[in-house]
C-alpha cells in the first residue's frame, strides 16, 4: 500500500508523538478532503515525501521532525491545503515543503 499512515474521505484522526519511518513509499498521506491533526512525531526515511497533501485534504502538522524522505519533506498539491507550523524539515531529497 501506500503510505505508513493514510488518512482519506473526511477522517479527522489525532497523531501525536508517533514515529513514521522507513514506510516504501509516503510517510503519511492525506487525500479525498481528509483531515486531522499530526503533532510532534518523527516522519523520516521513507521513500518518497513525509507528508503528501492533496485533493482539498486540510490537516493541522505541528512540530513534526520531516527529516531524511527520499522526495521532499512535505507535498501539498492538486487542490491540497492545510497548515503547517513549527516543524524541523531536513536533509529531505528534493527540497524541505514543494506545492505545486
Amino acid at each position: 500500500g501506500k503510505g505508513g499512515v493514510q488518512v482519506r474521505s473526511h477522517a479527522c484522526p489525532e497523531l501525536v508523538s508517533n514515529r513514521i519511518f522507513g514506510e516504501r513509499s509516503f510517510g503519511v498521506w492525506v487525500y479525498e478532503r481528509g483531515g486531522g491533526r499530526f503533532e510532534d512525531n518523527d516522519v523520516v526515511g521513507n521513500a518518497w515525501s513525509g507528508f503528501q497533501v492533496e485533493e482539498q485534504s486540510h490537516p493541522v502538522v505541528l512540530g513534526n521532525r520531516v527529516r531524511d524522505n527520499r522526495s521532499a519533506g512535505i507535498v501539498v498539491y492538486n487542490r491540497g491545503f492545510g497548515t503547517f507550523e513549527w516543524n524541523d524539515i531536513c536533509r529531505n531529497g528534493r527540497c524541505g515543503v514543494q506545492i505545486k
